[in-house]
Formats: C-alpha cells, sequence, structure tokens
C-alpha cells in the first residue's frame, strides 16, 4: 500500500477520536495495554465498598487542642516526650509507659523505688511503623509498613489520603507483605488486627482535627495476640497549613 495512503488512514483516525471523545489512539501497543490495565485497575476501586469514617470513644479534641497552642506558643517544633504522650492518649492511643532516665543507673534506682519489675522492651510482637505528613495538595497523608530494625530493609508500605474509613484501615495492613507475619506466620499464634486498624483510625482522626500536626511518626507499633501498643513516637507541629486546592480528592 503507498505510503500516502498510510498516513491518510491514520489521519482519518485521529479525527475520529477527536469526534468521538470515547475512542484514544496509541503508537504503540504496549502504550494501549497500559493504558487498558489502568482502567481496568480504575474500574475496580470504584466497585469496591466505600466504607464509613467511624465515630470513634474516648477522644478529647479540646484538651489536645491545649497541648498543641502551648507548643506552638513556645516556639517548639518538635514536642516533648510529655507532650507526645498526652497529644497521643487524648484520642485514646496505645502508648507505652515510659520515664526518662538521666544515666544509666537511675532506671535501677526506679526500680528499687517502686517495687515493681521493669522491661527495657515492649511485648514481643510484629514491629510496624506508622506516619502522617502533610502533602501540599492532598492534606494529610497517613503510611502504615514494616517498622522497627526491618524498615530500612523492606520497602513495604501501604499510603491513604485521611481521613481514613474502616475499609481503608483494613487494606491498608492487608496489601502489605509483612501481613502474614500479622495473621499468623507459620503457626505463631494471629496479632489483634483490628487493634491495628483502632491506631490507624485514631491517629488519621487525630490529624485531621488538629491540622498543626505536621508530621508524626510511630516506630515501631508493636502488634500482638493481645493488642498493639506503640513503643515509641514523633510528633512535629507547625502553623496550621492552607486548605488542601482539590477538597474533592479527599474523602
Amino acid at each position: 500500500m503507498p505510503r500516502r495512503r498510510l498516513h491518510d488512514q491514520r489521519g482519518d483516525a485521529l479525527r475520529a477520536g477527536r469526534r468521538h471523545e470515547s475512542r484514544s489512539a496509541f503508537d504503540f501497543p504496549e502504550d494501549a495495554a497500559r493504558a487498558l490495565a489502568c482502567a481496568s485497575r480504575y474500574g475496580r476501586w470504584r466497585e469496591r465498598p466505600a466504607g464509613a469514617v467511624p465515630a470513634l470513644g474516648g477522644c478529647d479534641p479540646e484538651r489536645a487542642g491545649e497541648i498543641i497552642g502551648r507548643a506552638l506558643a513556645r516556639g517548639q517544633t518538635w514536642l516533648e516526650s510529655a507532650d507526645v504522650a498526652g497529644l497521643l492518649r487524648c484520642y485514646g492511643l496505645p502508648l507505652i509507659d515510659t520515664r526518662v532516665a538521666p544515666d544509666a543507673d537511675r532506671p535501677v534506682a526506679g526500680a528499687a523505688e517502686s517495687s515493681g519489675r521493669v522491661a527495657s522492651k515492649a511485648e514481643p510482637g510484629v514491629e510496624l511503623r506508622v506516619g502522617v505528613v502533610h502533602d501540599e495538595s492532598f492534606g494529610p497523608v497517613t503510611a502504615c509498613g514494616a517498622g522497627g530494625t526491618s524498615v530500612e530493609r523492606l520497602i513495604d508500605v501501604a499510603v491513604r489520603i485521611t481521613p481514613l474509613t474502616d475499609v481503608d484501615a483494613g487494606e491498608m495492613l492487608r496489601s502489605l507483605r509483612a501481613f502474614s507475619l500479622l495473621d499468623g506466620h507459620r503457626g505463631a499464634p494471629a496479632c489483634d488486627v483490628l487493634a491495628v486498624e483502632d491506631v490507624l483510625l485514631r491517629l488519621s482522626a487525630l490529624v485531621e482535627a488538629h491540622p498543626e500536626v505536621a508530621e508524626l511518626d510511630a516506630n515501631p507499633v508493636v502488634a500482638s495476640p493481645g493488642g498493639a501498643m506503640i513503643v515509641d513516637a514523633r510528633i512535629r507541629v507547625a502553623a496550621a497549613p492552607v486548605a488542601a486546592p482539590f477538597p474533592s480528592l479527599r474523602r
């Protein structure tokens, strides 16, 4: 077939595509396959249950606002450990009890004074890392993945825009490669997955109610058959950012 005829046919196809917006033209079959795969994934996402943002009990946003306000008035960015603990507990988040020791001898003395037993670690379990950062376009973004010492070696993370729904929290955990450890790997007792989901939902509620929380890093969050416990956390606060320019993109 003459070259001119080939060009004419392509021009006809392109013009037809402009007249009918539902048609697309691709230079290579690989591009068409990728576009079809994206459309298929989008269709499955549209069909998934939307879920709901649950109403959580045991939250004290007024007290949390006071903690944040005092820190900002002092010119702080990273909260002190006592304020971190206070803020997390305002939203019912399970933070391990801690005491700050100025030197290596103080923990022994503290144990003697309390006449109790002390431990340097939390209950054994699966270590996760949960964090929140503010994106300029989408607002607070929550991430969950492998935590503890494995966080540097494993790229295993799930990300969602807040506010998280109950479906979001469940999907985040189940999309991780580490979920098999939570679910009882090789006969080990399964962790309390619902407790971990509750941690995700409460962190989402915290940052949604207080946009001054610019960054939050909880690592590790230890999941076990008995529940979930935040062992360590850092929180950075700043003046509330400008509202996201695309609010319709957030749930």
